[in-house]
Formats: C-alpha cells, sequence, structure tokens
C-alpha cells in the first residue's frame, strides 16, 4: 500500500497541516515570527543558552521545536542561510548587543532572558573582585565568563568550586567526592576551583578539571598548587587558551587541510586564496600568522643578515597568540639571533590610548609576550608614536631589502612581498630608527627594558616576578590545557621564566653591578672586581660573586696524544682546561679546581664515585659555595649523575659535563661544554634542581639524559621529555619546570653486586641460571614493555623469592608496563611472580638504585616504593 504523500511548505520546506490547503504554511504566508509556547523559553537548556549568548544552541533548538529550516530562519533574521549554519556549527558567534537584539526580535526571545539573571536569581559568590568576578554562580551552576575580544567569542566553562579542607606546601586540598569525580570525567573543557578566605577576602585557586584528575589518581586529596590563584595573570592565561582553543576546535579538520595547502594558496596564489571566512576569527588568526610565518622563514636567504622586525600586535589578545600558537614559538626560536650580541630586534607601537583602555589582563599577556622575545635574544623596542600604528608589519634588513607580511585584522588575505625598493627600505628605515630612539622601553639589557615595559604597561614589577616564578616553577599546562593540535604551552612557561629571573635580579642588583675578572693563584682560581659594567653582560644576574668547585675525573675532555701508543688518554689537568676557555674569565665567577682523578670514564667505579659524593657533600655543606662542575668521560656520564643525584641532599646544583671530542681534534667541544657548565652552576634558576648535565648547550636532568650516539657532539638527548634548559649568550634559559625531587639517599656504606641480565631473542634461560648466588639482586632488560621468553619465567620467578628482581625495558625510552598483558612472561605475569617495575627507569639507573638501596639494606617492601618515587 502506498504511503501517504507529505506535503512540505514551499519556502521553509516545514509539515503543512492536513487543514492548510494552499502551498506556504501560516508563519511564511504572514511573515511574521513562528509563535513558541512559553513553556519553551523556560526550558532550562534554552535558558542556559541565551544567559551564555550561545545563539548557535538556541537557533538549533529553536529549529527543532517550531520545524523550520535554516532557510526559513534566515529570512527571519534577513541573512544568508550559510550564516545560520556557521551559527549552530559554532563557526560564527555573536557577541554585539545590537546584533543579538535583532536576533531576539526575530526568534521572539523574551527580553528579561537575554540579559545575565537578575541579581536575585543568581547568588553571587562574595567578595570576589577582579578576575574572580568572572565567576559567578547562576541556577546553582558555577560558571567562568571569558568575555568576547576583537577577535575571540564569548566563553563560558563550567566550574566546580568547593571549599578548600586545607592549606599547606603552597597547595590547597580538597576532599574528593562524586562531584569532583563526576567533574573530572567531564568530556569538554572545565575548571575545578578551590576557594579560601583570607582576612575576610576570598580567594579562589582554579585548575583544568582533567589535570586535576591526573593529580589524585595518585593522593588521597585533590591538590591545587598556590601558584594557581586567580588572579590578572591566570585570568589572561585562561581567557586566552580558552577562548583560541574554543575557535580553533571548531574549524580543525578544515584548518588542518588548510595548513598543508602550499604557502602560495594561503597567500592567494596558485588556485586562488582560501577564504578566510569559513573560518572562525581564532582560525583566522592562526591561518594568517602562520602564513605569514612561512613567507618570512622563505625569505631568510634574501633577507642575508639580522633583520629587524616590526610587530603590529598592540593588544593582549593579539599577542597571546605568541605564546599559545606552536607556530609562532617555532618561527620566533628560527629568527632568533643565530650568534650571540648580534642585532635582531622587535620594534611594537603600543600607543598609550590602548594601554589605557586594555584590561590588566591583556596587558599582562602583551608583557609576557615581550619577554618570550627578550629571552630568545631579541632586542624589544616600544614606541607610542600613533602615527606609526597602522605601519604593516616587515622584517628589514637595512639598505638591502624587506620582506612584508601583515594579517592582524581578520577577514581578510595575509598582505606579503618582498621589496628591495629604495623609497621603501627608506620609510621603514625610519619607523625603526624613530622607535628606537624614542623606546619607552630603553635599556641597556633585558632585566632593564621588561622593567621599564612593566612600568608603561601600569604592571607592578614585584608581582610579575613573584607570580610569574610560582607558575615556572609549576608549570603552566595544569592550569589551562590546550586541546588543539595547534596550541602548546611551551612558550609560556619559558616566557614566566625569564620574567622572575630577570625582573627579580633587576630588582635586587639595581642598574649596574660589579663584574668581576678571573686570576689564577696557586692551586684555585679566584676572581676580582676590576670595572663596573651593565650586569646583564654577565648572564643570569648575581648578588656578589659567585663560587663554583670544579672536580676533575679524566675523560675524553682532558686527553691528549701519548706518544707511546699514538692514542689519546686523560693526561690534562682541572686548571689546564680552564685555562683554555675564552670568556671565562669575565663572569664573576670564583673558582675553586680539584684534580680527583684521571680516569677514561669506562674506568670509573662505585668507589670512585662514592668517594666524590663524599668530598662534594663536603664542599657543599660549608655553605660558600654556589654550585658543583664535574667533568669526565662521556661513557657513563648519564650512570654518574644518576647515582650523584639520587644521593644529593644539597640545594646547589650538581652541573656533570664532558665532551665528545679531545683537545687534539679539530673543533674540540670540551671547552664550550666547561663554559656551559659552570655558568650554570653558578646561576641561582637551577638550585634545588640537583644534578644537571651540560653538554652542546643543552641541560638535561639525571633521570631523563641518555647518551644517544657514539661520536655526536649531540650525542646527549632526553627522549621522551628533552633539555629542560639552554645557555644561550651565557645565560640559562630554562624550557621547562624543573623536576620535583624525591628524598636522597644516604651515600652507600658497604658493597652491594646488582647484576644486569639483558634478554635477547631466542634466550633460552642458560646464562640467567648461572646468576644463581652471584648476586645481591638483579636487574632484568626487557623486551618492550616488560616482556621475557617464556623459557625465561620460572627462572626469575625462583631468583626473586630469594633476591630482589627488578623489571626494566632495555628499550630506553617509555615506562615498564604493570597489568596490560596477561601472557606468561609479560609484566603482569612477572610482576604477579615478585619481579619489581621499574617504570621509567633504565635498566642502567634501576641497577644504580637498586644497589644503592641494598647497600642500605633495604627490605623488599622499601625497594618497590622508591621505585614507585621515580614515576614520570
Amino acid at each position: 500500500m502506498a504511503g501517504k504523500t507529505e506535503r512540505r511548505c514551499s519556502v521553509c520546506r516545514a509539515k503543512l497541516s492536513r487543514f492548510n490547503a494552499g502551498t506556504q504554511c501560516g508563519p511564511c504566508q504572514s511573515g511574521m515570527t513562528p509563535r513558541v509556547a512559553p513553556e519553551f523559553w523556560a526550558d532550562p537548556v534554552v535558558e542556559s543558552a541565551i544567559s551564555a549568548w550561545d545563539l548557535g544552541v538556541v537557533v538549533q533548538l529553536f529549529r527543532k521545536h517550531t520545524g523550520l529550516s535554516q532557510t526559513a530562519v534566515a529570512r527571519l533574521v534577513n541573512i544568508d542561510q550559510a550564516e545560520v549554519s556557521r551559527l549552530e556549527r559554532g563557526r560564527k558567534k555573536i557577541r554585539d548587543r545590537r546584533q543579538f537584539a535583532q536576533w531576539s526580535e526575530a526568534l521572539g526571545i523574551p527580553g528579561e532572558l537575554v540579559s545575565p539573571l537578575p541579581a536575585a536569581d543568581q547568588p553571587p559568590l562574595p567578595n570576589m573582585g577582579g578576575p574572580g568576578g568572572h565567576l559567578m554562580l547562576q541556577d546553582g551552576v558555577c560558571q567562568m565568563l571569558m568575555p568576547a575580544g576583537r577577535n575571540l567569542s564569548l566563553t563560558v566553562i563550567p566550574a566546580l568550586a568547593e571549599p578548600a579542607a586545607s592549606f599547606h606546601d603552597n597547595t590547597l586540598w580538597l576532599a574528593p567526592n562524586r562531584d569532583t569525580e563526576a567533574w573530572s570525567r567531564m568530556p569538554l573543557r572545565a575548571l575545578l576551583a578551590a576557594h579560601r578566605t583570607v582576612e575576610g577576602r576570598r580567594q579562589f585557586f582554579v585548575m583544568d578539571a582533567r589535570e586535576a584528575a591526573r593529580g589524585s589518581a595518585k593522593a588521597p586529596s585533590l591538590a591545587i598548587p598556590s601558584a594557581y590563584e586567580l588572579d590578572e595573570l591566570t585570568y589572561g592565561i585562561l581567557w586566552a587558551v580558552a577562548g583560541y582553543d574554543s575557535a580553533v576546535l571548531s574549524d580543525d579538520t578544515e584548518l588542518q587541510e588548510t595548513l598543508l595547502l602550499p604557502p602560495q594558496r594561503v597567500l592567494g596564489g596558485d588556485g586562488g586564496p582560501v577564504a578566510p571566512g569559513s573560518l572562525t576569527d581564532g582560525s583566522q588568526m592562526l591561518l594568517g600568522s602562520h602564513a605569514c610565518a612561512e613567507f618570512i622563514l622563505n625569505q631568510r636567504d634574501e633577507l642575508a643578515g639580522e633583520p629587524v622586525f616590526w610587530t603590529r600586535e598592540q593588544r593582549g589578545e593579539e599577542a597571546a597568540t605568541w605564546l599559545i600558537f606552536k607556530h609562532k614559538h617555532r618561527y620566533l626560536q628560527e629568527t632568533a639571533p643565530r650568534r650571540a650580541h648580534n642585532g635582531v630586534a622587535r620594534a611594537f607601537c603600543i600607543p598609550r590610548q590602548e594601554v589605557a583602555v586594555s584590561p590588566t589582563h591583556e596587558r599582562v599577556l602583551l608583557f609576557l609576550a615581550i619577554a618570550l622575545m627578550e629571552s630568545y635574544s631579541v632586542t624589544t623596542w616600544l614606541t607610542d608614536e600613533l602615527d606609526l600604528q597602522q605601519t604593516e608589519g616587515f622584517a628589514l634588513v637595512p639598505g638591502h631589502r624587506a620582506a612584508i607580511a601583515t594579517w592582524v585584522r581578520t577577514g581578510s588575505h595575509p598582505q606579503t612581498a618582498l621589496t628591495a625598493g629604495a623609497h621603501t627600505l627608506r620609510t621603514f628605515a625610519d619607523v625603526i630608527g624613530h622607535a628606537q630612539a624614542h623606546a619607552i622601553n630603553a635599556g641597556a639589557s633585558p632585566g632593564q627594558r621588561l622593567a621599564a615595559t612593566a612600568d608603561y604597561l601600569d604592571l607592578d614589577r614585584a608581582w610579575l616576578a613573584r607570580r610569574c616564578a610560582q607558575l615556572a616553577a609549576e608549570g603552566v599546562t595544569a592550569l589551562a590545557r590546550p586541546r588543539s593540535r595547534h596550541l602548546s604551552l611551551d612558550a609560556l612557561n619559558v616566557a614566566c621564566t625569564y620574567v622572575a629571573t630577570e625582573l627579580r635580579s633587576e630588582a635586587e642588583s639595581g642598574a649596574l653591578h660589579e663584574v668581576t675578572r678571573l686570576a689564577c693563584t696557586g692551586r684555585s682560581l679566584r676572581v676580582r672586581p676590576t670595572r663596573t659594567e651593565p650586569t646583564w653582560q654577565m648572564g643570569t644576574m648575581v648578588d656578589a660573586v659567585k663560587t663554583v668547585a670544579v672536580y676533575s675525573l679524566g675523560g675524553t675532555i682532558a686527553m691528549t696524544t701519548d706518544p707511546a701508543t699514538g692514542g689519546v688518554v686523560p693526561a690534562l689537568s682541572a686548571f689546564d682546561l680552564l685555562a683554555a676557555i675564552p670568556g671565562l674569565r669575565d663572569h664573576g665567577i670564583d673558582l675553586h679546581v680539584h684534580d680527583f682523578r684521571r680516569l677514561p670514564g669506562a674506568s670509573l667505579t662505585f668507589d670512585d664515585l662514592t668517594d666524590l659524593g663524599a668530598a662534594i657533600d663536603k664542599t657543599l655543606s660549608g655553605g660558600d659555595v654556589d654550585g658543583i662542575v664535574i667533568t669526565q668521560g662521556t661513557d657513563t656520564i648519564e650512570e654518574t649523575a644518576f647515582f650523584l643525584d639520587i644521593h644529593h641532599g644539597h640545594e646547589q646544583p650538581v652541573i656533570v659535563t664532558g665532551a665528545m671530542r679531545s683537545p687534539i681534534m679539530a673543533g674540540p667541544d670540551g671547552p664550550a661544554n666547561l663554559y656551559a657548565a659552570v655558568l650554570a652552576a653558578a646561576d641561582p634558576q637551577l638550585r634545588g634542581a640537583g644534578v644537571l648535565v651540560v653538554l652542546n648547550d643543552e641541560i638535561h636532568t639525571a633521570h631523563h639524559v641518555r647518551k644517544s650516539h657514539t661520536t655526536s657532539p649531540a650525542a646527549f638527548t632526553s627522549p621522551g621529555a628533552g633539555p629542560v634548559g639552554r645557555v644561550v649568550e651565557n645565560r640559562v634559559r630554562l624550557a621547562a619546570p624543573l623536576p620535583r625531587r624525591s628524598d636522597p639517599l644516604v651515600l652507600p656504606s658497604h658493597d652491594a653486586r646488582v647484576g644486569l641480565y639483558t634478554v635477547s631473542l631466542g634466550d633460552d634461560g642458560t646464562l640467567l641460571d648461572a646468576w644463581g648466588g652471584r648476586c645481591d639482586g638483579l636487574v632484568v632488560a626487557a623486551f618492550g614493555v616488560g616482556h621475557v621468553p617464556q623459557r625465561l619465567v620460572e627462572s626469575l620467578e625462583r631468583l626473586a623469592a630469594r633476591i630482589p628482581v627488578v623489571l626494566a625495558s632495555r628499550i630506553g625510552n617509555g615506562p615498564v608496563l604493570t597489568g596490560t598483558y596477561g601472557f606468561p612472561g609479560s609484566e603482569k605475569d612477572l610482576i604477579n611472580r615478585g619481579l619489581i617495575p621499574a617504570d621509567h627507569l633504565s635498566p642502567y639507573q634501576a641497577r644504580l638504585l637498586l644497589q644503592a638501596l641494598l647497600a642500605q639494606d633495604a627490605d623488599r617492601e622499601t625497594i618497590t616504593k622508591k621505585f614507585t618515587v621515580f614515576e614520570r
């Protein structure tokens, strides 16, 4: 039987009633808004969407209730159907009150719902000023309201506000409950907020809910560091990350496809430009800035020399892109000075009128973006000349060539060109010259320029230094982790670390600081003040002469040719090594030198390292030494560093370094490595960092560092983590927060023999059985995530019943699993048979830790607990 034919309106395609004999529905015939029952507007979901100005949700629900098509709704508002589609998909936001009123009138939204609910119906969170005022309760739901900007839409983040159960160790502690557990599983961005009252003032501390949940998996309470107090700094970061993340995520697929196109397509070349109007404003910012950055990078061969840049950002909203867009951080790194002291600079025009109308959190973001550039040795100049504010962005090599690249405002295509025109070059040179000559932030050092910038932006320097130091210590990620693949907080961490160091040092040292020269007197190297110079030449500024003790153990760094064998052998003393370093005498550092051993790295023993550890402990206990440098052979650097780290209980850093090329080779790297190590040891940023490895100007933690190549000068890497910092232009620049350290172990008082057994394909266990009775403990370097051949299982079980047997991975990167695989010889099977998982520790590190624990007569329970401390 044939079904009934469904009749629809010829205009809006809504279903026609059987009583309507015409071709159009009633609303379309009269041109009026369809009538909607009051119950529809009273629906909590509709009310919440209206209060958040989320018209996309409102329109979707409205159409579902009325049966109207997007075309019909578009006719009501007198816009194109595509605009309705963009609105519903979240690619367009209405943030202008007049536009919202137009929609309200067209849809018939009751006027009382357009504004937030009356104060009587929304109990506020008490005593909240500043950024805390953006946390509000509506119908019992706490939300963080992020206002719209010029390119960012209004963003609403759900938040769960709970009173802090306690406060200690600079951390607020919350007792987990059903609400917090449910909150941590929310699929979208959400915040967990802890609050406490101090002297009648309510303080809020916020954290990404999913990050808080990760921390709670290892502790009985939820912990929110006090560094995440909600103030202008943390609110600004949340506002920028949430706004751009939301915008970019809504365009993820289209944006990724566009970024894979050849740059000329985006720039309007072959095939025509990609239409930016199909993307949200935030995505247009990312796409446009990416195109401009790629254009500049592609012109580097044409821009011979070190260019000077003119940057158009005038507000924190645009400047924040330097802090969170991955490609802009990479672009900044690639355009930073190629050599120390080269004249790379960026000039900005930031009129006073813009500063006056910018909210504090935007001014903080602008300041952090400028600090990020200074951290990469890019000198920044700020001018307030109004006539320059519309100057297009460019990169200029004076008298040679300029590359023009601009896309700050959305809705248009990037403007790019390469020019050598004399008039244009003169104009650009005049702009740069004016910015330099009339710089508001004039100063001889980065610290002085940042201090002047903070003053111009009306920001409290001491507050910036304190809060950035707190954030740098904790890291920004747990505050506002981006969801988009195109965003990262690495640059923010770099900026916060740099601000903390520079502003604090500037405040402590004043405008000038005495710089000392190195002089050699007898068996130790001393420094004497000789002249007054700007403090920035010392790298990280210091209050007084720093003292560094240097212990030489031998190794390639100290080798010369042996006439008898023709090969290189350890022969040079620490004094010889230091004498070969140009420029070291200019850094105000008192060096105490100890010729401790002259051995190849492969010949060092546990006794050597125990004696070294005792000597270091004695040296640092006096309190008059600021850091330690150890030079040794690179064969065993990672093991020496880890051994010393697990026994190191002082605040002063210990830096281990060496060389991949001996002094007799072309381009020896020893002097540069020792130079960087001494600067790192004297740097106050590294206090509390434990033992670090510095080679090739990279700073690695003892936990992560690996020697990954036999001959390369860049042999040392940190798989899965990367270096925590670098030494650039005589400065330590941290790229990641320093790791938290566990309680140190005492140095071993007696020997313990620990074996290391590496499994291999076809292993039948014959060699493993030979270990019986020969060791106090055993580390098994297993396949992959902790697997061994089935034939070894019984032997390992027997051994584990008598001695501690630790299960590590021979891969050297990644953890041993504990509960994924279940076959005989799998990690789960072996752990059930008594083996102890090593987590991320390499087999060599696991052996060192087990040896140290056995030397203290630790029992199995203590050993197992200690290995869990080293989870990443």
